[in-house]
Order: structure tokens, then C-alpha cells, then sequence
């Protein structure tokens, strides 16, 4: 799965959920929305869930400051060691 543009959208909603404010998101909703979609991601062949890693990673320094966040998504996700 070589799709950085499904990595670009996994890593925007991650950020918006991670970093909003509670006058923007609940964040218990915030928080059931990860989980929704961490479990989702695990739901992928083993090829796959490794393609994505590689792919957020990747672009991981182009978020700046939170880069770090981006570079330890996979793993918070659950879609990688």
C-alpha cells in the first residue's frame, strides 16, 4: 500500500484530535475517535499496516514541531512495534 496521501489523512485527523482544544472536541470523543481508528488500522494485512508506518514516517519532518507526534504515530496507533 504505497498511498501517502491516506498516510496525510490519518496524520491530519490524528493531529486535530490530539492537539484541539476542548472548546473544539470533547476530548473523551477525541479520544473514542483514536481508538475507532487505531482499531480500524489494525485491521490491516501485515503488509499494509508496514507500508503506512514507512509512509507516516516519511513524512513526519514535514510537520515541524510536531514531527515527533508524527514519528511516533505508528506505534501509538498500534500499527507497528
Amino acid at each position: 500500500m504505497e498511498n501517502k496521501y491516506f498516510a496525510r489523512v490519518i496524520i491530519d485527523v490524528s493531529i486535530f484530535l490530539e492537539y484541539s482544544g476542548e472548546s473544539v472536541i470533547d476530548p473523551d470523543a477525541s479520544m473514542e475517535l483514536l481508538e475507532k481508528i487505531s482499531g480500524g488500522l489494525q485491521e490491516m494485512s501485515d503488509y499494509e499496516r508496514a507500508s503506512l508506518s514507512k509512509n507516516i514516517r516519511e513524512l513526519a519532518p514535514q510537520y515541524g514541531s510536531r514531527s515527533s507526534f508524527v514519528t511516533d504515530l505508528p506505534s501509538n496507533l498500534g500499527i507497528s512495534e
